[in-house]
């Protein structure tokens, strides 16, 4: 995973406990990577990445459809502002800052601190 990553210049690092997702080509290549990983007792979606050759393709979608699919969990991502309606589709919802647990919101301030423009959204939840 984290080869891949670096092979693409992807921020992010895998870590041993991350729950990880990846899209392969036919030659079993991966070509698209996410992760869960856990902030104390909840869950951040991170590390979406295709890699360039295959975008516009429906990977992303098809992989995080899977994802979607696979857990019934509360999932936290912060998608670029530009990538709301891609995740909106997916059944994610906007999450005002105040509706965020303290660990999770500390991460989005420390990304948005960076000059990073994404928000705060969520899947699987009420």
């Amino acid at each position: 995973m984290n080869k891949f990553y670096k092979k693409h210049g992807a921020r992010g690092t895998a870590k041993r406990n991350d729950n990880i997702w990846v899209a392969r080509n036919n030659d079993h290549e991966v070509i698209a990577a996410a992760r869960i990983t856990r902030i104390f007792e909840y869950s951040l979606l991170v590390g979406v990445y295709v890699d360039d050759k295959y975008r516009g393709n429906g990977v992303a979608n098809s992989l995080l459809t899977e994802l979607m699919v696979s857990t019934s969990q509360v999932f936290y991502t912060f998608p670029y502002t530009s990538l709301v309606t891609f995740y909106s589709a997916l059944g994610f919802k906007l999450i005002e800052v105040a509706q965020l647990p303290q660990p999770i919101l500390n991460k989005l301030e420390v990304y948005q601190n960076q000059g990073r423009n994404i928000v705060a959204m969520a899947a699987h939840i009420e």
